[in-house]
């Protein structure tokens, strides 16, 4: 979306409305996400590093199911409250930098949804993991180019394939061990709840300030998902080694 339209505290405030109760911020499906997060082959008590927490589900299922200590930063300051609230831990309101956590100190970094991009993200965690650590990482892949219009409202620099994104991991020292692929069917149900989440918040608050800014970033976002998005977005989560 175009962050120039509303300030970043407004950005952040249309993001926690549109998503309301989804429980994740992204197209994955519910039950395979949690099955993976389940399933991960860490230690209990592992060391966990939530690089873009969101809402902080992710981080309940793995101090849950593993007693993972998570410490999670997301520049969400919604979000996060919404971490502290769920899961014990520490938890930092503002974007990631690399320098701020201590090398070689994590079983576990997870980042789903919130990349730099996959070649800026391996080269940023790698050294905070420890030897033989694990990334899990959800990214955007094109099954086809992105169109002129999609690009530039994206602002993006470049549109990987799926085995563009697999070729990235695996030559930067990691393999992958699962991999689980957002469906056609997956991302409708992701963006018909995120717009209808927005509409419904329209609707019941007509005199919010962020109104008319609101609704056109909702419109045009819509317009472009259906017209440009649709069939062309991808979303992955792999289940990544460091073996280098």
């Amino acid at each position: 979306m175009n962050r120039a339209w509303i300030s970043e505290h407004e950005r952040w405030r249309f993001s926690s409305i549109s998503h309301g109760r989804m429980r994740f911020w992204n197209p994955l499906p519910e039950d395979g996400l949690g099955a993976a997060l389940r399933a991960l082959p860490i230690a209990r008590g592992a060391q966990v590093l939530d690089y873009g927490c969101g809402a902080g589900e992710a981080a309940f299922e793995l101090a849950a199911w593993h007693g993972a200590r998570v410490t999670g930063i997301d520049p969400n300051p919604d979000a996060v409250e919404r971490c502290r609230g769920k899961v014990p831990g520490t938890f930092f309101v503002e974007e990631f930098r690399a320098e701020r956590f201590e090398p070689a100190s994590f079983d576990l970094v997870v980042n789903i949804g919130a990349s730099p991009g996959m070649e800026r993200l391996l080269r940023e965690v790698a050294p905070l993991l420890r030897p033989a650590g694990f990334l899990l990482v959800g990214d955007l892949y094109w099954h086809r180019p992105p169109s002129e219009h999609l690009s530039a409202f994206l602002g993006l620099a470049s549109a990987p394939t799926l085995d563009e994104q697999r070729g990235t991991i695996a030559g930067n020292g990691f393999v992958i061990e699962r991999e689980l692929l957002a469906s056609a069917a997956d991302w409708d149900r992701y963006e018909d709840a995120f717009d209808a989440n927005m509409l419904a918040f329209l609707a019941s608050h007509p005199q919010d300030p962020s109104h008319a800014a609101f609704e056109e970033r909702r419109r045009v976002w819509r317009e472009m998902y259906l017209g440009h998005g649709r069939g062309a977005l991808g979303f992955g989560l792999f289940q990544t080694r460091r073996v280098a």
